[in-house]
């Protein structure tokens, strides 16, 4: 249920991959993969029916907005894998992403109480809190975030914002991945264009459970620092070209970040997915 095949092949065909390409990239990515087990299986394929019985939308209202509290689940998997379904407009995948999405279901947690004005003010004050470690040990993103959310001092983060939009986290995501080229935060860019995706299917307080888990994350990787107030460089390389150098990468997450910071260059238009873009095929970022 890690499978990123289906994410793979939809941000590849909106690049502008070739059918041959697609092929290819398809035959060296299955050679990873092995069949669901059973548990795994029988689920989807309840997924699977009821997608059949209720239609598409009234299925996705359903099922995206009551795992809300849940999006930040194994690293935003199944958050994002469900955004790549659905962006595809071929409901193939629904069933498995969402199975995804159930399978390492945790929740963050957050407090209906504002705290905060802006978006930027959270993640100020914990990139100066010494209550959290800089060296977190472990490999997987999942187990550095269950330890952050373990620590009681992360209560005092848990709180809502007071003027608080997706695309304030979308900046701060890129900001952060700007900063440090972080895996743990090249899934931050990701999952925020995956909840603008999904926008539509998830509970109203969405963006504010991203919020919660987004600072989780950030606290997870050392709370390295940023700056809020970067301005896009010039000289970038044009879309085309990235998208033609992304292409012929076999590493999936190449090209899904690729693809999401396009899509949200496109949608606000900062300059700065363009950077990230340009830096993740550039410089190794």
């Amino acid at each position: 249920m890690a499978n990123h095949l289906a994410m793979a092949l939809v941000a590849l065909d909106r690049l502008g991959a070739n059918d041959d390409r697609l092929r290819k990239f398809a035959a060296f990515y299955q050679r990873r993969l092995r069949a669901k087990p059973e548990r795994e299986a029988a689920r989807s394929a309840k997924f699977a029916a009821e997608l059949r019985e209720q239609g598409r939308e009234a299925f996705l209202r359903d099922a995206v907005s009551s795992r809300t509290a849940g999006l930040a689940s194994e690293a935003f998997h199944g958050l994002i894998r469900t955004a790549y379904a659905v962006d595809s407009g071929d409901d193939t995948d629904l069933p498995d992403a969402l199975t995804s999405w159930d399978l390492g279901y945790e929740e963050v947690g957050r407090f209906e109480e504002k705290r905060w004005a802006t978006a930027l003010d959270p993640f100020a004050a914990l990139n100066r809190d010494d209550r959290f470690p800089k060296d977190l040990p472990g490999r997987s993103i999942t187990g550095r975030i269950r330890k952050i959310i373990a620590i009681p001092a992360f209560d005092d983060y848990r709180f809502g914002i007071t003027n608080l939009a997706l695309r304030d986290l979308a900046k701060m995501a890129v900001l952060l991945f700007l900063a440090t080229g972080d895996f743990t935060v090249l899934h931050l860019v990701t999952a925020c264009h995956a909840t603008r995706v999904l926008q539509p299917y998830l509970a109203t307080d969405a963006v504010d459970h991203l919020c919660v888990a987004m600072l989780a994350a950030y606290a997870s990787i050392g709370r390295p620092d940023f700056d809020p107030d970067l301005q896009p460089a010039a000289g970038l390389p044009d879309w085309p070209s990235l998208a033609a150098r992304a292409i012929t990468s076999n590493d999936e997450h190449d090209l899904k970040v690729v693809y999401s910071c396009q899509q949200e260059e496109a949608e606000y238009g900062w300059g700065l997915h363009h950077m990230a873009a340009s830096a993740r095929m550039g410089s190794g970022l």
